[in-house]
């Protein structure tokens, strides 16, 4: 028997362990009594020390009301004063027949309390073992999750890395396609990235990612709580929208769009050199899933992907669209036209051809 095991024995069994030793108090030679001393209750009408044992039950009437309740107590102790009536009548002539039925009584009164004592003594044992194994349960639950979504968490951006977004994005995309639910896909690559690590610090780079997995968040959880946000490796993010048609994706693509490239995105080098803002953009590949040609989540977010490269080989900091019909794919770039757009787009390449900026918040 492990010493855990006994511990809880004499926490629990206190009272019958005591009643242990007054039924049959060890001998001097004996070992102290351990665990399992209620299995020495051997309790017989012919020898049993009825008023030792009362005596002690009511020492500890308090402990022991607590367990049983006290109407058994009561009934006991007006059994054992009636046997005591008894024994003292004998020198009045008492049959002999009669004590021994009082006694007999008191025997299966006492007996009955101390099997109550026993019970309710294992049920508090039983109860606090159980509420410990729960406990240790619930912990262990609640390790195993914080384990579970650190692996499947990007640790830079606090958003699903490559892993959470096939466990989580492969469920999602199976729901939608059973349900018969539209689900778009945004594919978000950040223009010039490489720039940022190469010309300034990869710390840099780093606090840029970070700031963009914010963004992404507090952004498409306006549209719907349900959405999914991924970390799919460098500069590139995937976002996906379930209960969402293409049309409802594009527009919520080119607000986040325009947030980025309105965005102050604020560095530290950590290398001695002051902080610094930069003002970035990004390019958008928006794909809806197309349940009859897509098979899995992957042929969905390579059409988004697919959309995001024509955006950067047209533009750059533009929603790039896939309309994937039967005959083939086209590819629309929304708000492409407008003038404000067409600086950006200026100051961007140039940027990337001379290798410096050319704002005071230095335009990436």
């Amino acid at each position: 028997m492990s010493k855990a095991i006994m511990a809880g024995q004499e926490k629990h069994h206190v009272i019958s362990r005591g009643l242990a030793k007054v039924v049959n108090p060890p001998r001097p030679d004996e070992a102290e009594l351990q665990a399992g001393a209620t299995q020495e209750l051997v309790l017989t009408p012919e020898n049993f020390p009825i008023f030792e044992i009362v005596h002690y039950i009511r020492n500890r009437a308090e402990e022991v009301v607590a367990l049983i309740g006290r109407e058994p107590l009561d009934d006991m102790f007006k059994t054992v004063e009636m046997y005591e009536q008894a024994t003292d009548a004998r020198q009045t002539e008492l049959p002999e027949q009669a004590v021994a039925r009082i006694r007999e009584l008191a025997y299966y009164q006492i007996k009955g309390v101390i099997q109550m004592i026993v019970f309710a003594e294992n049920a508090v044992e039983q109860k606090e073992l159980a509420e410990e194994h729960a406990a240790r349960a619930i912990s262990l639950a609640a390790v195993n999750a914080t384990l579970e979504r650190e692996t499947i968490t990007d640790g830079l951006t606090q958003i699903y890395n490559q892993k959470g977004l096939k466990k989580e994005g492969k469920r999602l995309f199976g729901l939608c396609k059973r349900e018969k639910e539209p689900l778009c896909c945004l594919y978000i690559d950040i223009d010039y990235f490489k720039k940022i690590n190469d010309t300034i610090a990869h710390e840099a780079g780093n606090d840029v990612l970070e700031t963009m997995g914010a963004l992404i968040q507090t952004t498409f959880r306006g549209y719907d709580t349900a959405f999914i946000a991924a970390r799919d490796g460098g500069e590139e993010f995937v976002v996906l929208m379930p209960y969402t048609k293409l049309a409802e994706a594009t527009i919520a693509a080119e607000r986040f769009r325009d947030k980025v490239q309105n965005m102050p995105f604020l560095v530290d080098p950590r290398n001695g050199e002051p902080k610094r803002v930069l003002q970035l953009t990004c390019t958008v590949g928006v794909a809806q899933a197309d349940y009859e040609r897509d098979q899995s989540l992957k042929d969905l977010k390579s059409a988004a992907d697919k959309a995001m490269h024509e955006g950067k080989e047209a533009y750059r900091n533009v929603v790039a669209v896939a309309h994937r019909k039967v005959s083939g794919v086209s590819y629309t770039f929304p708000h492409a036209s407008s003038p404000h757009r067409k600086v950006i787009q200026a100051l961007g390449r140039h940027d990337h051809e001379n290798g410096k900026s050319s704002t005071a918040k230095e335009t990436v």
